[in-house]
């Protein structure tokens, strides 16, 4: 069985070029999604063939905010220590750059005060109005 995903999230490394016995290139890089449940967090390991490869070469580096849809994978392990571990994995179909990575620097100032969830944020000065809903 096959199980398709999609994923959305920052990339946590620089993205790992390298080339399989057959000769063939591909690359390997970290994404880590949130699910906005704390302790729900998961790192997804990416492996990107063929064409996907030049554009991850050109494009994506470490946090760089990414889509990827691609084909589901699981594994477990044990770690050096002998702890149970899991790994996801994503054998890319389709890698997009959302948004670059800025330096901090760069980064613009900004204050949001306690985080909060987008949609539950009431509208300033009435400016949603039900009745303009065009159907």
């Amino acid at each position: 069985m096959t199980v398709k995903v999609s994923l959305t999230g920052n990339v946590g490394g620089e993205p790992e070029f390298r080339t399989s016995k057959a000769g063939k290139d591909y690359c390997e890089f970290s994404v880590a999604t949130w699910t906005g449940v704390k302790g729900a967090d998961r790192w997804w390991q990416i492996l990107v063939f063929r064409e996907g490869v030049n554009y991850v070469r050109d494009f994506v580096a470490k946090g760089s905010y990414i889509q990827v849809s691609g084909t589901f994978g699981f594994e477990t392990y044990q770690d050096k220590t002998g702890s149970h571990r899991e790994k996801f994995r994503c054998l890319a179909d389709e890698v997009r750059v959302v948004a670059k990575p800025v330096a901090k620097s760069e980064a613009p100032k900004q204050d949001f005060g306690e985080r909060q969830n987008p949609f539950t944020v009431p509208l300033k000065d009435n400016a949603f109005d039900v009745n303009k809903i065009p159907f």
